[in-house]
């Protein structure tokens, strides 16, 4: 009997512990699936991405990131994939980003304990101060040495142009060269050697020039110089040729490439089928087809700077100062526009001085350089009142920059009285002015 009941214990003792064995295992398999142990950290989430960031040089603007994750998270900004210094919060600031700056992409690495995500890129894009800004060049200091922007030297820069790209383009007149400048203002030489001059084509440094004094480009890239009574062309690749004229030959002739002659070649203009325009100082304006036909245009006394407007117009400024053609001594300054058969559209001024209005209460100094804008004003570089001037379709000119008589259009910026007895002028596709005065090209931003 007692046998009896010990057995029964026993086995009543071991389904006890059997079935605690069970309950065990059973809630510790439960806990690997999730019900015990705290799971892995996980990388950080990006909520809202940085944006693109457009400013004028300058001023201060940021990029910033929302993200979540556990615990403390980490931030590391880059700039085209490097590292900035000291820039892990989640907004980084750039205090006064510069021209060279445009284009840079940010991007913002955030990190935890549980891994690193990057952000998606924003762009940075700087646009050109407002008011009057040194391009390239020294003030007043006359060089030849090719750099980025006050490191490089200019010696009376004079003709500027303007490719689709942004790149200034300068006939650098002391030095007898033609320059480059980039959109950010690094110069470099593309045909001549300063202080060299002569007439011989050839590519870039092979080449000579002896007084160039403006230039154009064309839609392909291709630059077009007046020189020495000829008309250069330069290839992209620097390669310089003689478009028209004989170097050094005085005289008024048609013809086809070297047979023609000019008398006083200075503005120079190229429209969207290829044909040029140039003022022949002493007598009247020239056309030049692709084929090197060249034809005179119009009967203009003393032209002396050219441009073309969207409708294939021509914008030309007229100075005779103290004297003129022959037994012709009158002082006057004009600036017409011509229709395409050479008839006169519209002519501000008349004799000279420095006067904002309408086209008949207008006066000019000494109109230089023209160039039109994509609402087709012209912009004159009026090198006897120091000033760049404006006319509109209608004939009314007023003062934008420099001494002019028009105080509320006057636009000083950062460089008060660089503007001094300009010589050159183009207009980039983004309405940038870019004017050659005081050894320096400036640039010029109105709105």
């Amino acid at each position: 009997m007692n046998s009896l009941s010990k057995t029964k214990t026993v086995s009543l003792f071991q389904i006890v512990i059997s079935t605690t064995v069970l309950l065990v295992s059973f809630f510790s398999l439960s806990g690997c699936n999730g019900g015990g142990d705290s799971p892995a950290p996980a990388a950080p989430k990006i909520l809202t991405q940085p944006s693109n960031q457009s400013v004028r040089a300058g001023e201060t603007t940021s990029f910033s990131v929302v993200a979540t994750g556990d615990g403390n998270l980490a931030y590391q900004w880059r700039r085209n994939g490097v590292d900035v210094a000291g820039a892990n919060a989640a907004t980084y600031a750039i205090s006064s980003p510069q021209l060279p700056d445009t284009a840079s992409v940010l991007t913002v690495a955030v990190s935890n304990v549980g891994g690193t995500v990057v952000s998606n890129g924003a762009t940075l894009t700087v646009k050109p101060a407002l008011g009057i800004s040194l391009l390239a060049g020294s003030l007043n200091i006359a060089g030849n040495a090719d750099g980025f922007g006050a490191n490089a030297g200019f010696s009376s820069p004079r003709g500027l142009a303007v490719d689709k790209a942004g790149n200034v383009y300068v006939v650098d007149g002391g030095n007898a060269t033609i320059r480059k400048i980039s959109p950010v203002g690094a110069v470099t030489t593309i045909a001549g050697v300063a202080g060299v001059k002569g007439s011989a084509d050839g590519l870039g440094a092979a080449a000579r020039f002896t007084d160039p004094q403006q230039i154009a480009v064309d839609k392909d890239g291709n630059l077009y110089v007046t020189d020495n009574n000829t008309v250069r062309k330069i290839l992209p690749n620097g390669t310089v040729t003689t478009v028209a004229g004989l170097a050094g030959a005085v005289d008024s002739l048609d013809g086809v490439g070297a047979d023609a002659r000019f008398a006083d070649v200075r503005g120079i203009a190229v429209d969207v089928a290829g044909n040029l325009y140039v003022a022949d100082r002493r007598f009247n304006i020239r056309k030049i087809t692709p084929t090197g036909m060249v034809t005179t245009f119009a009967d203009e006394f003393g032209p002396k700077a050219i441009a073309v407007d969207s409708a294939g117009n021509l914008v030309v400024s007229e100075s005779l100062l103290g004297g003129g053609t022959t037994s012709v001594f009158i002082n006057s300054a004009t600036v017409a526009r011509l229709a395409a058969n050479g008839t006169t559209i519209i002519r501000s001024g008349s004799q000279l001085g420095v006067r904002d209005g309408s086209a008949v209460v207008a006066r000019f100094a000494d109109p230089v350089a023209i160039a039109v804008d994509a609402k087709d004003n012209a912009f004159v570089a009026d090198s006897g009142a120091s000033a760049i001037r404006k006319v509109t379709s209608d004939g009314t000119v007023t003062t934008v920059a420099g001494n002019g008589s028009s105080p509320a259009g006057v636009v000083l910026g950062a460089l008060p009285g660089a503007i001094s007895f300009p010589e050159g002028i183009a207009i980039g596709s983004d309405g940038s002015i870019y004017v050659s005065s005081s050894q320096a090209v400036l640039r010029i931003v109105l709105e």
